[in-house]
């Protein structure tokens, strides 16, 4: 057997591979530098697991050796610059890479058959998976936080219904953001609209699905962080019920607001999902039938002109299928009744009472670890740390109000149609003063299920320059199964123009 290559042979053969990480990295627009030594020093832990693999290689089988690691720093590349596919290379064994990229050899999967085998899921990182460390958006919260010890029961459901996990995927700093942003990580690529935001916070599962890289994604909904994502990317989303999926073993946010909710492209792939998520609670399922269409006209005032036009175009002209299966729909004002206040008042209740949690779930670790955060994440943990208490007992109040407003409106058979995005996806980049301003006009939409923790499911039926939006369907509490049934039946003849 021959030795192994000398030392400086070795550092002679890296030269060329340094050289190419670099020029990579300026044609992929990666300009971290932390990200680029991470990827070339990995290159280098490659190549010295290939001498110990290979311990005759010598320098005159340098091409063997550069293409194979050429090709190993490509995999290491790609998910730099499309984060939501972090996790989802997948070769033989595991590496972590940058601590948090994942680069695997086999996927999670259940040994045992179920209703979801043959699809696969991205789970997002909120939830723990053994072995594992969740970084929650945040590199600090990765680093001050231990290897998962069990893993979520929902990634567990998933996984025992014969579905294979991928990975898991990128998303807003400590869920905080609706936009999919995240100054660590960087910006999933929104396949419907790549020049716009993905929305988040559930950014990476819903790109994931978007792109066709999985069939389900798991994520979570507080503000809107399933159903906004669903709408930018031109998918089907679901924030179920408050409380009907499981959130054990995840990390919470503001814990009356937080809903586990997940994304497909097919109603049905997201039916069977709902089938294997909704029981991982003890709730039980309302039986009653979706038979009255309301309308909610101040939810469409929030919008722009050419998305409300859009929308009402396609219910138009499937109304006549429409009115046969549901009814003629009545337009209601949801918010403008006397004490409830105006949709704008609503979401100053819903901005209130989710800092208070916020700041009571987290505020002691960020006063602690002092992690560093994005601007705007930033300036929202400032807001919630001054929150007093009065303040924040004044909205829970006006939640409890509102929250039986909606759920008189409703009764036990109605739903309610609205959309789910004032318009298409904003740009990305955009400055923070111009972030805001759409923000409260989405976050009057979101907040309905928000504050009253009813189901809610995304339904894409239209485009806006170039770009999707989406029809939301509201259900009383529990009526998630009706209301996933309802929205498999409309969504065709919603789409059929």
């Amino acid at each position: 057997m021959k030795p192994a290559c000398r030392m400086h042979d070795r550092v002679n053969l890296w030269a060329l591979p340094l050289i190419g990480c670099l020029a990579i990295a300026g044609i992929f627009n990666i300009y971290d530098p932390t990200k680029v030594t991470n990827a070339f020093l990995m290159y280098i832990v490659a190549d010295f697991v290939w001498v110990w693999v290979e311990p005759d290689a010598v320098p005159s089988k340098a091409n063997v050796i550069l293409v194979h690691h050429f090709i190993t720093f490509l995999l290491l590349l790609f998910p730099l610059r499309y984060p939501s596919f972090a996790l989802y290379t997948c070769l033989d064994g595991v590496t972590e890479i940058n601590t948090f990229f994942l680069i695997a050899r086999r996927q999670w999967k259940s040994q045992q058959q179920g209703p979801l085998e043959g699809l696969a899921f991205a789970a997002k990182d909120i939830y723990d998976v053994k072995g594992y460390r969740t970084a929650f958006g945040n590199p600090t919260w990765l680093e001050t936080h231990p290897v998962a010890t069990s893993t979520a029961p929902a990634v567990q459901a998933l996984l025992d219904a014969g579905a294979r996990l991928v990975g898991k995927t990128h998303m807003d700093e400590l869920a905080y953001s609706l936009n999919g942003e995240n100054v660590h990580y960087g910006t999933p690529v929104n396949p419907a609209a790549p020049d716009r935001v993905p929305g988040g916070s559930s950014s990476g599962s819903a790109v994931a699905v978007a792109d066709g890289t999985v069939d389900i994604g798991l994520g979570s909904d507080t503000g809107g962080s399933v159903r906004v994502p669903a709408a930018y990317c031109g998918i089907l989303g679901i924030r179920p019920t408050h409380g009907r999926v499981s959130l054990e073993i995840a990390c919470p946010m503001a814990p009356s607001f937080d809903t586990g909710g997940f994304f497909a492209r097919q109603p049905d792939v997201l039916r069977k999902a709902a089938d294997v998520l909704l029981a991982t609670t003890s709730a039980k399922p309302s039986s009653a039938k979706l038979t009255r269409w309301l309308v909610a006209k101040d939810a469409f005032d929030q919008c722009s002109a050419a998305t409300s036009q859009a929308i009402f175009q396609a219910v138009q002209t499937a109304l006549p299928s429409l009115n046969a299966l549901v009814g003629s729909p009545s337009e209601i004002t949801v918010a403008s009744l006397e004490g409830h206040g105006q949709l704008f008042d609503w979401y100053h209740t819903f901005r209130i009472c989710q800092g208070g949690e916020v700041w009571a779930c987290h505020g002691e670790w960020v006063q602690t670890a002092k992690p560093k955060l994005g601007p705007e994440i930033k300036k929202r943990f400032l807001m919630a740390s001054r929150l007093t208490a009065d303040e924040v007992a004044t909205a829970k109040a006006a939640r409890t109000r509102i929250t039986a407003h909606v759920e008189a409106l409703l009764g036990p058979d109605g739903f309610l149609m609205l959309p789910t995005i004032p318009g298409p996806a904003p740009k990305r980049g955009l400055s923070g003063a111009e972030q805001q301003t759409y923000r409260e006009k989405l976050m009057c939409l979101t907040c309905i299920a928000g504050l009253s923790g009813l189901p809610q499911v995304t339904l894409p039926i239209a485009r806006v320059d170039g770009c999707p939006v989406a029809l939301s369907l509201l259900g009383p509490r529990n009526s998630d199964e009706q209301l996933l049934g309802l929205a498999e039946q409309l969504l065709p003849l919603l789409t059929s123009g």
